[in-house]
Formats: C-alpha cells, structure tokens, sequence
C-alpha cells in the first residue's frame, strides 16, 4: 500500500510523540518542537545494515550521525566484504604489476624474467616428489 510522505511523517511524529507533549530525538534525546527541521532515522541499526526500527530525530543530529557513525562503518564493511570474497587486495588493483604475486611470471635476482612454477612443479625438480607416486596418486582406483 502507497503511503505519501506527508502521511508517512505525520504517522512517525504520532508514534514517536506518544503519550509526551512533543517526541523525542532518539539521537540526542533533546525533545522536537513543531517549529523544528526533523528526519526519519533507523536507530541504533542503520538502514545500510537491514535495520527496521525507525524514529525521529532533528535534521543536524540525523546528518550528524550520518557522517560520524554509519558512511565509515559502511565503507569499512564494504572493503572487508572486498577482501573476503577476493574482490580487493593485493595485485588486484586496475593494472596489475607485471612479474607481481598474482603474475604467471616472476623476475629472477638477476634480472631475468621466467614462469613462476606451482608448488607440484618445485617439489619436482626438486626430486622431493617421486613421479610415480604422483601418477598413482591420479589414477582412479577400480574395485573387482
């Protein structure tokens, strides 16, 4: 069902005013007149954060809180949102460094540019891995 804003704000002053003569900020607690400027604000959960409860507060206070408390906890929970599902870190950046930790190629000490070799390949050449155990570490086994 529409709601209009006129109504939405009329209803939010009603509940916020309940029995009182004039409603609460529910940020600084200082009361609301009629003559003052007022916004609807999600307290103590942002709507950012899929808060529901919603309240009234002055218009400075709402902005304060705004600014002060819920965009940097919204953007710290957006980096490290980034960082988990591997959106963000490093080498992940527009351009990636040529010869970088997320680069098929590595530059040696002196100098040279060769293929970065996977853990498998270094235990190989290495002879740390036995090559046979590894084909019949591959194999399916079949059961009789």
């Amino acid at each position: 069902m529409y709601e209009s804003r006129k109504k939405r704000r009329e209803r939010l002053w009603t509940i916020a005013k309940g029995t009182a003569e004039h409603p609460l900020c529910n940020l600084c607690h200082l009361p609301i007149f009629t003559t003052d400027r007022w916004d609807e604000s999600h307290f103590p959960v942002p709507k950012s954060f899929g808060g529901k409860a919603t309240g009234i507060a002055h218009t400075l206070c709402n902005r304060r809180h705004g600014q002060q408390v819920v965009w940097p906890l919204l953007a710290k929970a957006d980096r490290i949102r980034a960082r988990h599902i591997g959106a963000d870190g490093p080498g992940m950046g527009p351009r990636a460094m040529a010869c970088g930790r997320r680069s098929r190629l590595r530059k040696t000490i002196a100098g040279r540019i060769v293929e970065r070799l996977t853990l498998q390949q270094k235990l190989l050449s290495a002879g740390v891995i036995d090559p046979a155990a590894i084909a019949a570490a591959m194999k399916p086994e079949i059961e009789d």
